[in-house]
């Protein structure tokens, strides 16, 4: 990721948390996953803007917004361990 790229994503952010609740969710292109120890390159940008309508769903997890519940599978995770829509409530998922 670039100098220009990070600039360019983090005035992104920011502008959309401006104007509304604004969710993350790292994609597999967001990481090193051939070296999963070192960091995703959105957590220091999301960390450093510590915007309150900023949120960053980087962990394998249901994570309930209104009447929708978001499941996201961290790429860090193994496939056995992420959760499954169908068993997560609720008709909006």
């Amino acid at each position: 990721m670039s100098p220009e790229l990070i600039d360019m994503l983090s005035k992104l952010f920011k502008n959309l948390a401006d104007i509304c609740p604004t969710i993350i969710i790292a994609g597999n292109h967001d990481c090193n996953l051939n070296n999963l120890s070192r960091m995703d390159c959105l957590s220091p940008i999301v960390n450093n803007l510590k915007h309150p309508n900023l949120h960053y769903l980087r962990k394998t997890g249901a994570y309930k917004c209104a009447d929708t519940t978001f499941v996201v599978w961290d790429v860090w995770d193994r496939e056995k361990d992420y959760i499954r829509a169908k068993d997560v409530e609720g008709d909006t998922k």
